[in-house]
Parts: structure tokens; C-alpha cells; sequence
């Protein structure tokens, strides 16, 4: 039940044991058994439009239309961090798999688009990297399980491939 709000992404913990869902207003935090609500929280503005749980579960990140990247416990909901972005709505977040990294693409703005992928330090909010190659604004984002690559893919219709030891393009 999202109370009439309407539910954009979803992610579960490492361990499965609890549920973090973005809505037109609000992250949510649940533990799956029993089914309950630790938390609803308001955050980046009317819409949140990705959400990615940290490796050890303990935080999540969340991108929407305020320009924002944010960081929550997971345990209370509280905010731990707010990294400011300019480009409009965020659309894609990923947490690397040693929890080092942050990494958000979007951007739509009006009529210009952000084209970007940005490299958040997690344990500062500090933009680490910004990485241009794509035409059109950011769709998603997504870390390698070994952490070595980063995959983009973008509004232009192109996927390409980034090394975290330089973030230069592969591919």
C-alpha cells in the first residue's frame, strides 16, 4: 500500500531482509518479515526517482527532481548527506560494491540536458568525477559486482563502459 502515492524504483537489502521503495513524495523503508514500516520520509522534492542501498544495508541513496543526491539510514531515516546537482531531474543512483562510490546520471533541465555521469564519494558527499560522453541525459547506472566498471546508458541510446581505477571510457 503507498497510500495513493504513486511508486517509482525499489531495492533490497543485501541480506533481503528489508525493502526501500522511492514514491511521488516519499522514500519508504519496510522490513519483509513481518511486513512493516520502519520509516516514510519525505525527500528530493515530488518525485524520487532512484534508490540504491549501500552494500552493508545500513544506508541508502536516493536521486529525484530536486537536484539532489541524498544519503538515509536505513535504521531511522535520517539524513546523512544532501549533494547538490545542477542538470534538473536525476533519474539513476548506484552504490558501488565496496561502498565507496556513489554514481548519478540524469539531467533533463528545460530544454538542455545534463549528459552527464557524476562519482560521489560516499563517505564525504564530495563529487569525486564527472564523466561526458553521452549526447543526451543519463537513464541509468550500474556497478560491475567486482567494482572494476561502471555502466551508463543514456536517453541518446548508447551504453558505455567506465573504468573505476581512471574513469575513462571502455566502451
Amino acid at each position: 500500500e503507498t497510500g495513493g502515492e504513486y511508486s517509482f524504483p525499489c531495492s533490497f537489502s543485501p541480506d533481503g531482509k528489508r525493502l526501500v521503495m522511492g514514491t511521488s513524495g516519499r522514500i519508504r523503508c519496510f522490513t519483509i518479515d513481518p511486513w512493516e514500516e520502519l520509516f516514510p520520509r519525505k525527500g528530493n522534492g515530488d518525485a524520487i526517482m532512484g534508490v540504491a542501498l549501500s552494500p552493508d544495508g545500513k544506508s541508502v541513496a536516493t536521486v529525484g527532481r530536486d537536484n539532489t543526491v541524498r544519503t538515509w539510514e536505513t535504521a531511522t531515516g535520517k539524513e546523512r548527506r544532501v549533494m547538490r546537482v545542477g542538470g534538473g531531474l536525476l533519474y539513476g543512483i548506484a552504490w558501488s560494491p565496496d561502498g565507496k562510490w556513489i554514481a548519478e546520471t540524469g539531467g533533463e533541465s528545460g530544454v538542455s540536458f545534463d549528459k552527464t555521469v557524476r562519482i560521489f564519494d560516499a563517505s564525504t558527499g564530495k563529487e569525486e568525477k564527472v564523466l561526458k560522453g553521452h549526447t543526451r541525459d543519463g537513464w541509468h547506472v550500474a556497478f560491475s559486482p567486482d567494482g572494476k566498471r561502471l555502466a551508463s546508458v543514456s536517453w541518446d541510446g548508447t551504453a558505455k563502459l567506465w573504468s573505476t581505477a581512471t574513469w575513462a571510457e571502455q566502451h
